[in-house]
This record gives C-alpha cells, structure tokens and sequence, in this order.
C-alpha cells in the first residue's frame, strides 16, 4: 500500500512546481514538467488544465485542445477548463465554438469575471462591439480592479475611436498591473492611430523591458522600427519575438517581409519555408514567399531565374486549394522590385492579380453606390495614396490635385499618414475633405465606400500593400493609376493608367492591363525647387580637379547592364569620381558594392558612396555635381527635373518602358536632345564628352536652367486633367 501513495504524491509534488514555473513565466519549462505529471497521472485534473493553458501560451493549439477536452470529458463543469477550451477554440478562429464554450463558463459560474471578459473578446473578435462592452463592464463590476477587462474595454473605445476613454482606460489598466503588457500594447496602438509614433516606441520598448518573453510586444516593437525604417532594430525585435516564442507566426512572417525589403532575399525565402515546414497550409506565407524579389540585382541571369521562379510559384499558387482571409495581414507585402528589371511585366503582373483574386475572398468587394443613381452634385473624385506627403509622390503630384477645380469637383484624400508636414498640409488645406484610412483592409473598404465616388485615382500602386489590396475593390465607377509606381498593376478593376504621349512608345498599350491614356503634358504640376543646403567636394571625398559625375539614385535602380556603363565612362575619363548615395537600407549598400567588386573592380577607387542627406543636402548635392547619370531601365523623375531646373545635366538612354522614358520626356518638352542616347556606347560618349569640356557644360546649365521652365506650375496639365477626369466620368453614365 506504501508504493501507490508515493506514486500519488509524486505527480503533487511536480505539479506544485510546475505552476511556479508557469506562474514565473517559464512556461516552457512548466510544459516539461507538465507533460510528466500527465504521463503519471491521466486524472489529474489541474495538470491538465494547467498544461492546455501551457499549450495556449505558446499557441500550440491543437495540442492544448486534446488535452483540455480529455479534461472536460473527467469533469465536465470544471470551469476553467471550459474557458480555457474557449480561449482555445477563439485563438483557433472557432468563433460561434468558443461563444458556445464561454457562455456555459459563465452559466456555471456567473461571479467570476474571467469568463465574461474572455466572452467579450470572442463577441468583439465576431465584430459585436455593443455585446463585448457589456461583458467587459460585467467584469469589472464583479471586479472593479480587473486590469485585463479595462484594457478590454478601451480596446472597445478604440475601436469606436473613441480615444481619450480609450486612453483613460489603458492607463488605468496599467496603473493597477503596471507588468501588464497588454495595456501596453493596446496604448501603442492608440498612439499609433494619433500618429505619435515616438511616442507609441517608448510605451514598447517599456513592455519587453518588464516581460522580456512577451512575443507579442517585440512583435509590435519591430512592426514600429519597420515603419520608421529603422531596419536592423526591426530584425532584431522580431528575431527576440521568435526567441520568446518560436511558433510566433506573425513574427516570423513580419522577419521574412523586412528581410526582404533589406535585400536578404533568400534569408526571407528560407523564413517562408520554415513557417510552410511547420503549417503547409499558411496560403498567405506562401503567396508572400512567392512575391520575394532580389532588391538589388546580382546579375542580369539572376534576374531571369527570380522572374521564372515568381511564374512558376503563381501558377502553383493557382491550382493549391487555399484561402487568406486577411491579405493586409496574412500577406501584407507587394512585388514591389519587378519594376527593376527592365522587362516587360504585364504578363507576371496580370498572374499575380488573378492568384490574389482567387485566393483572397476579401479582395471582391464593391461598394454599395455601384450601378445605381448617383446623388447630385459635383463630380466627387478620391485620391487614395499613403506619400502625397514630404515624398517623391507628394511632390510630383500633390499640386496637380490641389489645383483641380473646386467648383466641379468635390476631392476627397485618403491617406494613412498623420498630417506632418507641409505638403500633405498644404493638400488638404485646398481639398474639401480628409479621410485617414484605418490600417486594415475591410474597414478601409467600407470608409470608401461610404463616400458614394465616382472616380477613384490612385497615384502609385505597388509601393505598398494597403492601397494595392484596396485597388481590387470596385469602390468608385471609374478607377485609374497613374506612374508613381511605373508599371501596369494587372488588377481588373483599375480602368485607366494615365501616362504622356512623350512617356510611351506606339506600341506601349501591349505594356498595359489598363486602358492606356496617353495626355500631351507630362502630368505632374511641380513647382521649381530652390537649393539652400551648402556642400562640398571635400566632404564627399571628391578631389578639386576631379570631374564630379553624379548618380544620386536609389540602389535597387542599379541594374546589372548598367555596370559596365559606369565603368566606361570613368575609363573615358580617368579624373572622373562617381558619387553614389547609400542605399534606404544599410544592406542594400553592402550588396551593390559586392556586385561592383565582381563587375567592375578596376574603377572602384572611383566610386564614392556617401551618406544619405536631407532634402536641402540632397538639392545642393544635384546642384553641384558636373554631370548626372541617369540609370538605364529605370531613371530619375523627380531627380531628373530637380537637376535640369538649376541646370545640371543628367545624360539618358531610354527604354521602351515609361519608368525608363521620364528623363527623355523631360527634354521631349524642352526640345533638348543632345543628352539623350542612342545606345550604350552613345551614353558613355555623351557622359565622357560633357565631363571632359567644361565650356560645354556652362553652355548647357545655362540652356537647361532656362529650357526647363515648362517642367514648372505647367497649367495646361490641370486643365489637361480635369478634362480626362471629366471625359470618363461621362464615359460611365456620370451626369
């Protein structure tokens, strides 16, 4: 009789220990324990409670669901094991299972709140916000200091945007438990939404520094560093993510989307192919693992082979049965670097809309207005687009919208950015309505939607997945896209891309998914810069005597062809020095430079790549170099025109592509062309000729400078686009 009783004692005695660990937080090691005292023990209820919470806490899921239902099978009204079966079958998407489970947890135990509040997440998880409120307040009437239901309940109030109760409740929450991370997270993201980014870092960075093993907040710490492009902290917060819980599948996916943008490109796949080892059926890893591109291009065969692996994976994507429910979430990258290639993309860029329809439900969305009467009134236009801010987009193209007619057209901009700086202020000073989206999907549909447009004008989809994913909806009658982003989207539901005659060859409609439009102007309104920042060739490490030959690009323009371009014209001039900027990611810089070492390592020595610099720096840099390179496949826009309006020369060859063409627009419409090149030959010797003679470049900046001035507050372009505007609003039944 002696035996049996140490053997009952034993598992006690392990689990009394077990829940120290899992109380302390070390919840892996209580999981160990656990699963021996189960092993012993198969009756023992609170081991098998204890250990589905484990489970749940590293969410293995369908684990913690075997062992809390052979718990509830032992005792069926053990309350917490109901509720954590409900946690689980809510952390599974079980929803209408987890209400089930919960409102029996609260049946049978009505004074104790963790059931209502856990019930409050599942009806604000099924979008019932009325009903989650009442659970949340029954919490906390049945426990006024319960700091996880006022979190709850402002995560409620931020939903309504109700922000300063939302506010007010956060902060309390954090007061009574001040080591609740939650209430931390839910004020960042309140922060976040007012736009106080800094703000919303520090509140982060005091979460993981009281739970370290909080996946969840380095998760929202690396999603905050990414957004202020602060690159290697964002890898490391998502790499501490996974360390504090290495089934964090957000953190892995969210590490392979900024080892992407990074350049890391086989780093990102290897992340996809992790996740995809451990769940084959994530369709949203898989999709994004399929998007992955080189950002900078190690050869003109690698280009090939990543373009032949992107079809082969879409049409895989297209015969695999599977489904995203959120693609902003699940997704939530673009195929952004396509463009770099200098091919022509409308075939890839057609399969991949099509993958995302049939994959992504959420993506077939029309707004209710669609195919009825429209209300009276102006022509209501919207403007959808995260950069018309202090951006390349916001310069090119924020003036051209701020001048339309106010008198015929009603403009509505939607944006996700806080109102910061005086482009977008200036924007929506002159619009009559401002509309900041919220960061997901299905309710930046509805917010849309509930402004009855008729056209919708995106400025540059592909450079971020927010406004790409809307531009599947149907949302406005009439849908168009211009070239902030220079390629065709192939998404059915975009009517028009709005280009210039002097931006396309005859034949470029076979570019073009859209119906390509093709006006007389160079469709931006941009207004001449002024260069106030001071530079010197000292500081860039360019020598007196040197010829300054300038190429002040983003890296991932560098194609592979134009190497030996470069290398040409500094073997044609040997006093000449190449500056370069460093790339918008640190590692973009390490890449281009081991590509020039394997491509042209003998005129190294010449090419300087320096800091980035502000945008006064930036314009002073443009200004004094002697000649600008413009980069075969994909060349300057707002670059090109800042450098011809203070006269500097910028030597181009264009493509058959509009985002290789813009440069050659420009001096289209000064009637200057003995800068633009016939071939590659033909650019070296221009660039070399234009270098060596500085008699003919004082010729030239003063012939520029003063030819330049129809690039500028050009106001045949406003009237050229109000009358397009007007043509398709008529076109579609407008009246």
């Amino acid at each position: 009789m002696k035996a049996p009783r140490v053997k009952m004692q034993e598992p006690r005695a392990s689990f009394e220990e077990a829940l120290a660990l899992y109380n302390s937080g070390d919840v892996d090691m209580a999981i160990s324990l656990l699963e021996l005292v189960v092993e012993q023990d198969a009756l023992h209820i609170e081991a098998l409670i204890t250990l589905g919470f484990s489970y749940w806490r590293r969410s293995r899921l369908s684990e913690a669901q075997e062992v809390l239902e052979k718990a509830l099978a032992i005792q069926p009204t053990n309350v917490s094991g109901v509720r954590a079966l409900g946690m689980v079958m809510y952390g599974m998407g079980r929803l209408e299972r987890a209400k089930e489970l919960l409102i029996r947890c609260v049946t049978i135990a009505p004074t104790q709140p963790q059931g209502w509040l856990t019930l409050g997440l599942v009806e604000q998880r099924l979008e019932a916000l009325d009903k989650a409120e009442e659970h949340f307040k029954k919490a906390l009437e049945l426990d006024p200091n319960y700091a996880e239901a006022m979190n709850n309940l402002g995560t409620v109030h931020l939903a309504r945007k109700n922000y300063g109760p939302a506010r007010e409740l956060f902060l309390r929450a954090i007061s009574e438990k001040p080591k609740l991370t939650d209430a931390y997270r839910s004020l960042y993201k309140l922060l976040r939404e007012l736009g106080s980014d800094q703000e919303a870092l520090v509140v982060l960075m005091r979460a993981v520094r009281l739970d370290p093993k909080d996946g969840n907040a380095w998760n929202d710490l690396g999603n905050i560093y990414r957004d202020l492009s602060d690159t290697p902290r964002s890898i490391a917060a998502y790499r501490s993510a996974i360390a504090a819980d290495p089934r964090h599948i957000d953190a892995k996916g969210n590490l392979s989307c900024v080892l992407a943008n990074d350049g890391d490109y086989r780093g990102a796949r290897q992340v996809c192919a992790e996740i995809l080892e451990e769940y084959p059926n994530m369709m949203g890893v898989r999709v994004r693992r399929a998007l992955t591109i080189p950002a900078i291009m190690e050869s003109v065969e690698g280009i090939q082979e990543s373009r032949e692996t992107l079809d082969r994976e879409l049409d895989e994507l297209l015969d695999y049965k599977g489904t995203v429910t959120d693609p902003l979430g699940q997704i939530g990258v673009t195929n952004f670097y396509l463009a770099y290639h200098g091919l022509n993309d409308r075939a890839l860029q057609k399969k991949q809309a099509e993958t995302f329809l049939k994959v992504c439900p959420a993506l077939h969305f029309e707004a209710p207005h669609i195919g009825k009467k429209r209300r009276p009134g102006k022509i209501r236009l919207g403007i959808c687009s995260r950069h018309l801010a202090f951006h390349t987009i916001g310069i090119l193209w924020s003036e051209m919208f701020a001048n339309l007619s106010r008198d015929r057209f009603e403009i509505t901009l939607f944006h996700t950015q806080p109102v910061v700086n005086r482009i977008s202020q200036n924007l929506i000073s002159r619009i009559d309505h401002e509309v900041r989206l919220p960061l997901e999907l299905d309710q930046s549909q509805r917010v849309i939607a509930q402004q009855e447009l008729d056209i919708l004008y995106y400025p540059d989809l592909g450079m971020e997945p927010l406004t790409y994913f809307l531009a599947f909806a149907r949302l406005a009658p009439t849908q168009c896209v211009t070239w902030g982003h220079p390629l065709t989207t192939g998404i059915p539901n975009i009517d028009y891309f709005v280009s210039s005659k002097k931006l396309e060859v005859p034949d470029a409609q076979s570019h073009y998914t859209e119906e390509l439009v093709r006006l007389e102007t160079l469709n931006t309104f941009y207004s001449r810069p002024e260069a106030h920042g001071n530079l010197t060739r000292a500081s860039l490490g360019v020598g007196d005597d040197a010829t300054l030959y300038m190429c002040p690009q983003t890296l991932f323009k560098f194609h592979p062809n134009f190497d030996h371009v470069i290398a040409g014209i500094l073997e044609g001039d040997t006093k000449g020095e190449l500056v370069l900027l460093e790339g918008t990611c640190a590692h973009h810089t390490t890449l281009i430079r081991e590509r020039f070492n394997r491509s042209i390592p003998h005129v190294m020595s010449r090419i300087k790549i320096v800091p980035r610099l502000s945008h006064d720096g930036f314009l002073a840099l443009v200004r004094m170099a002697d000649v600008m390179l413009d980069p075969i496949h994909f060349g300057g826009g707002s670059t090109t025109i800042q450098a011809l309006s203070f006269g500097t020369p910028v030597v181009t060859l264009p493509s058959e592509f509009l985002r290789g063409r813009i440069s050659y627009a420009c001096y289209s419409h000064m009637g200057v062309d003995r800068l633009v090149a016939k071939d590659a030959d033909d650019y070296c010797r221009i660039a070399v000729e234009c270098g060596r003679n500085p008699d003919l470049r004082r010729s030239l900046r003063s012939e520029l400078a003063d030819k330049s001035t129809v690039l500028f507050t050009n106001r045949k372009v406003i009237d050229e686009c109000e009358s397009f505007l007007e043509s398709v609003f008529l076109k579609r039944g407008g009246a």
